[in-house]
């Protein structure tokens, strides 16, 4: 069990180094921002960094074998989540570069939302339904990208929809490609919140600004660092399509992405 977490660990300082290079390449491109790289860092990667080393610390320490569960759930939780994080970072810094190559072939985006749910449902105490009963729905396009920006819209939602909410997930055929819609009935967003959705590191620095962080459980899926919207409407894009949100306040949100069938380069 020991070598097991020594590698963990391991792998969680290598991902903060990734990140920390990420953060580095992207200095010139934020001056006029008014959070630091820095403040990011330690909000997205030394907290989970600091959690894995005090369990491993109490883990050397415990005999009560429930204990030691605990623990070492702590220790695989942040350590996926600081993987993730510096994923992120660096798949941002590639779309913001252009370095992104679309590998395109086709794609079964209703095989790809169902599957997207089905792993997420592990994770995420907020139910997720999959109101999609039809044949494959195929188009052009790059399915690990596309999973990417599912996968970033059902996190979003599964974290701000409340646990007594539920998550509706609906793929439908349109005249020029296909329609996703992720759609919550949970508190909605300000219009600041809509606005800011889709910009790098805002949900960092709102969260700042009023003085306090989102508290993260051992079993909790992981914060991320802000990205994840931008990130997606960034792959969609790429795909030649559109992201679309919808939002009242108190009456839940609703994400729109809209792909077409086929991809010109």
């Amino acid at each position: 069990m020991f070598a097991a977490l020594v590698l963990t660990a391991c792998g969680s300082a290598c991902a903060a180094s990734l990140v920390t290079a990420a953060v580095v390449r992207r200095r010139g491109c934020d001056q006029g921002s008014t959070i630091t790289d820095e403040q990011i860092l330690a909000h997205e990667i030394r907290t989970p960094l600091s959690l894995i080393k005090g369990a491993a610390e109490l883990l050397g320490q415990e005999s009560d074998p429930h204990k030691c569960e605990r623990l070492v759930a702590t220790i695989g939780a942040n350590s996926t989540r600081a993987i993730e994080v510096a994923e992120s970072f660096l798949l941002q810094a590639k779309l913001n570069s252009g370095s992104v190559k679309l590998q395109v072939s086709p794609c079964d985006v209703r095989g790809l939302v169902r599957s997207t749910a089905q792993e997420l449902r592990a994770m995420s105490e907020v139910p997720i339904v999959v109101d999609d009963p039809g044949d494959p729905l195929v188009i052009d396009g790059d399915a690990q990208l596309l999973r990417h920006a599912l996968w970033n819209v059902l996190n979003n939602a599964a974290r701000y929809a409340g646990s007594d909410s539920d998550i509706v997930v609906g793929v439908e055929e349109s005249a020029t490609g296909v329609i996703v819609t992720v759609a919550d009935y949970g508190p909605g967003m300000t219009s600041r919140q809509r606005r800011d959705m889709f910009v790098p590191f805002a949900q960092f620095g709102q969260a700042h600004a009023q003085g306090h962080t989102q508290t993260q459980s051992t079993a909790a899926v992981p914060s991320g660092a802000g990205l994840g919207m931008a990130i997606t409407q960034k792959i969609v894009q790429l795909h030649r399509g559109s992201v679309l949100v919808d939002s009242i306040a108190d009456h839940g949100t609703s994400v729109l992405i809209t792909l077409p069938r086929t991809y010109y380069a």
